[in-house]
């Protein structure tokens, strides 16, 4: 009766204490660097402006989280196409991303680690002002 009992506690556990499926899937700066060689891929930093300006990757358009919702038609119509995610460190994208799953986005990627991991593996950035503002995207 015991182990049962045990048995039935330590499930109960288990199952109370796994994570919630997210509606996007993180990636690692290397499976960043490689899903942006499709041009199919929507890049998207969801950090302010300054940040941007400070470093930011190629062919990025840039939204940032706190006013995301009133920029969605920044975004491609087709809410297959993939987006890719990014911030300083992960955490503000993977907000975002939820915001793009409740608009009915379903190809989403977080980069893991953000600009953080990006620029720690040494993967190339662009920094400065923007020459022309980001487009609207068809």
């Amino acid at each position: 009766m015991k182990k049962t009992c045990l048995a039935v506690l330590l499930a109960t556990l288990l199952t109370g204490c796994a994570k919630a499926q997210e509606p996007f899937q993180d990636v690692g700066p290397a499976e960043a660097a490689a899903l942006l060689k499709d041009p199919a891929v929507f890049l998207l930093d969801v950090r302010t402006p300054p940040e941007n300006a400070t470093a930011r990757i190629a062919g990025d358009t840039l939204a940032p989280v706190q006013t995301l919702e009133q920029q969605l038609n920044l975004l491609p119509k087709d809410k297959t196409r993939p987006v890719l995610i990014y911030c300083r460190s992960g955490n503000r994208s993977a907000a975002a991303a939820r915001i793009l799953a409740k608009h009915g986005r379903t190809n989403l990627h977080n980069l893991a680690g953000g600009m953080i991991g990006w620029q720690k593996a040494g993967l190339p950035i662009e920094s400065g002002p923007r020459e022309t503002a980001s487009p609207v995207v068809k």
